[in-house]
């Protein structure tokens, strides 16, 4: 299942407070899609649905059972993976890289992805607060040639 934003936040909500309660950290990824503009401008906008669609179904595929993906908008993705250590994210983080990488090559379109990926070993105050650390993150992968991750843990 994906999420819209309003249940990205609903649900997001709903895991900072478990967070906090039972003390547990968390993974949080910001998956922007490099490049897909020219899937608009090349094949049209229907191939730009198929790409985000693949998107979304490729993410469900590759996570666990107990974690959840969510389209913030436009083509931005947010995965959330509980329970997971710091050694497991970089190993989670490139298979999710791995299988849409397969799944843009599958049809030949050129989209890769930036990502912005934040280890939460304390509970921020706020859902905003929590996106806002992984999407400027995810934009210094944009700044550094794209198409990788840029990993950090929350003070």
């Amino acid at each position: 299942m994906l999420y819209n934003r309003l249940g990205l936040r609903e649900i997001l909500n709903v895991e900072l407070e478990n967070s906090r309660r039972e003390g547990h950290s968390f993974l949080l990824l910001l998956l922007d899609c490099d490049n897909f503009k020219t899937v608009n401008d090349l094949w049209g906008h229907n191939a730009g649905d198929q790409v985000l669609k693949t998107v979304a179904y490729t993410l469900v595929d590759s996570i666990r059972r107990s974690d959840f993906a969510s389209r913030l908008g436009g083509d931005e993705f947010i995965v959330f993976a509980g329970h997971i250590g710091e050694q497991d994210a970089g190993t989670f983080i490139e298979k999710i890289r791995k299988n849409l990488n397969a799944a843009m090559q599958v049809h030949q379109w050129p989209v890769t992805v930036s990502v912005g990926a934040a280890m939460f070993e304390k509970t921020p105050a706020s859902v905003d607060e929590v996106i806002a650390f992984v999407d400027s993150l995810m934009y210094e992968t944009k700044r550094s040639g794209k198409d990788g991750y840029r990993f950090a843990k929350w003070q």
